[in-house]
């Protein structure tokens, strides 16, 4: 019973250690999209094209924020990672 219970503590951690591993590369993911958004809006802002009414986001579906972007195919929340491809 106690090797049981180890086991199935050892197990758990395991979990826990996958999901937090799992967040930190979502995290990561959408502060990468964060930065890629703002270094397009830069780069349209340098070109001289990309006025205010131009580079306006679109807004989330889930979380309502305006930072809905297109990136590969796919339709991507940089504010709350909600993303939808096709």
């Amino acid at each position: 019973d106690h090797d049981a219970a180890e086991q199935a503590r050892g197990g758990t951690q395991t979990a826990e250690s996958e999901a937090r591993h799992s967040l930190q590369l979502a995290e990561s993911s959408v502060a990468r999209l964060c930065a890629e958004e703002a270094a397009l809006a830069e780069r349209q802002a340098a070109a001289g094209g990309g006025g205010a009414a131009e580079t306006r986001l679109r807004s989330c579906p889930r979380c309502g924020q305006p930072a809905l972007i297109r990136l590969d195919n796919c339709d991507t929340c940089t504010s709350c990672g909600y993303s939808k491809c096709g």
